[in-house]
């Protein structure tokens, strides 16, 4: 009995060029440009949104442009292969509209052509988010800004670093150490690409670069029942990564006031 053939592998390069397309969705200067919305959606493309209007390419093109604030890079945002030719990116999107943040699971269908990759179809499914400390934890590491963990942190928050032994105890401490780690980790390359979420805790797989150097990691995460994080802590591997995010940990941290 011959083994199943192995189905197609999405290269590097393609998976890069669709998450900039999807991303491009959420972005206001692509999003509301007709002349790049124009070639990025497939002639049949539709859509049903995520409150529940079906939308066609036309009706698309002619939204008015207007601000988009969504979090990115896109939570939870998986790319598989179809066939050869067809993509599937799934995620969850988080958009604010008037101070209302909205959640969506999200699925879209591109086509490769001769062209480049279009867009076929999008599909946005509702959901509530419990999780309001997460939220807020990714609006901090969108904005890479610090000054949000003053209002999302416990005054007796634990900190437990990858690279320091003993638990690191209170909010001023902890305070210190994450905004140490958005300077270090914080780049352009920075994303959650998995997550798993429970009524109050989560568990954060991300990637990033630093130096050229690939850092995977996971943050893990709890919080109380009025959203303040009581735990963070973080592992990060491989060896490598660990020494050089101690050093550059310890620097930051050696020069701050």
């Amino acid at each position: 009995m011959n083994p199943a053939a192995p189905g197609p592998v999405l290269a590097d390069a393609d998976r890069s060029q669709l998450v900039h397309l999807e991303e491009c969705m959420w972005r206001a200067e692509t999003r509301f440009d007709l002349a790049f919305m124009e070639r990025t959606l497939a002639p049949d493309f539709f859509e049903f949104g995520r409150s529940g209007r079906a939308w066609t390419r036309e009706q698309i093109l002619d939204m008015a442009g207007r601000r988009i604030d969504a979090v990115l890079p896109l939570p939870n945002l998986q790319v598989r292969l179809l066939d050869a030719d067809t993509a599937q990116l799934t995620y969850d999107s988080e958009v604010s509209f008037d101070g209302v943040v909205e959640h969506a699971h999200r699925s879209s269908i591109w086509s490769r052509t001769a062209g480049g990759w279009v867009l076929r179809f999008h599909q946005g499914t509702p959901f509530q988010r419990s999780a309001d400390a997460l939220a807020r934890w990714h609006r901090v590491v969108q904005a890479r800004d610090a000054r949000g963990l003053a209002d999302l942190l416990a005054d007796d928050v634990v900190f437990h670093s990858p690279v320091v032994h003993r638990p690191q105890v209170g909010k001023a401490v902890t305070t210190m150490y994450l905004s140490a780690a958005l300077q270090v980790f914080g780049n352009a390359s920075f994303r959650y690409v998995r997550e798993v979420v429970g009524e109050r805790d989560a568990v954060l797989e991300f990637e990033t670069a630093i130096d050229g150097l690939v850092v995977n990691g996971v943050d893990m995460i709890a919080w109380t029942a009025d959203d303040r994080i009581t735990s963070f802590k973080v592992m990060v591997r491989p060896l490598k990564a660990i020494n050089l995010i101690h050093q550059k940990m310890a620097a930051l941290l050696q020069a701050a006031p």
